[in-house]
């Protein structure tokens, strides 16, 4: 199984954990029991939270995963940083690559993009 396929994976189920908060949270209560359900409540969206942070973090891992496929392994994050709008002295002082590389890379991440 490939990182593409893991990522996904995980991706599916913290979307499932969402859905199953977002149901749980919908549910209508009593006025009595909503406030008995507080904290409960609050731990819930705090959850939530952190839950649509991690699926953040994932998806913008599978980007860089995705940009950096098809590319020479010494160069696949400076074609990911040269897709996200990084600039070439950028990407030279990051990836340890000559400025001239990085714009090569930046010419070559544009290319890929338009075509």
């Amino acid at each position: 199984m490939g990182m593409d396929e893991i990522a996904m994976l995980v991706a599916v189920a913290v979307a499932a954990l969402i859905a199953l908060v977002l149901i749980r949270l919908s549910g209508r209560r009593p006025p009595a029991r909503q406030a008995a359900d507080a904290p409960w409540r609050t731990q819930i969206e705090e959850e939530l939270a952190a839950l649509k942070q991690a699926l953040a973090t994932l998806r913008e891992e599978l980007a860089l995963l995705r940009a950096a496929r098809g590319v020479a392994p010494q160069y696949g994050e400076a074609m990911a940083l040269a897709r996200s709008g990084v600039d070439a002295a950028d990407i030279a002082s990051r990836c340890n690559l000559s400025v001239a590389e990085a714009e090569l890379i930046l010419a070559l991440a544009d290319k890929r993009d338009a075509g």
